[in-house]
């Protein structure tokens, strides 16, 4: 996967969520996987607040997508 191919919001996600739990895992020649992969690892006590991390990103997303005009250039 090229970054630059991704538009900037895809960038954003996935930089952050490197710099956070993630990783991307690249795939190597004889390796039974046909793509690089990309995890996050978390224990049970980060989950309330993936959780409403998601639920605030998703919440952005849609205030962006219906009401483009009043937040962006």
């Amino acid at each position: 996967m090229d970054l630059f191919s991704l538009n900037s919001n895809e960038q954003n996600v996935l930089i952050a969520s490197i710099l956070g739990d993630g990783e991307i895992t690249k795939r190597y020649p004889g390796s039974r996987r046909k793509n690089n992969s990309y995890r996050e690892h978390f224990s049970i006590q980060q989950l309330e607040y993936r959780i409403c991390s998601l639920l605030l990103f998703t919440l952005i997303n849609l205030i962006l997508y219906f009401f483009p005009h009043r937040y962006l250039c």
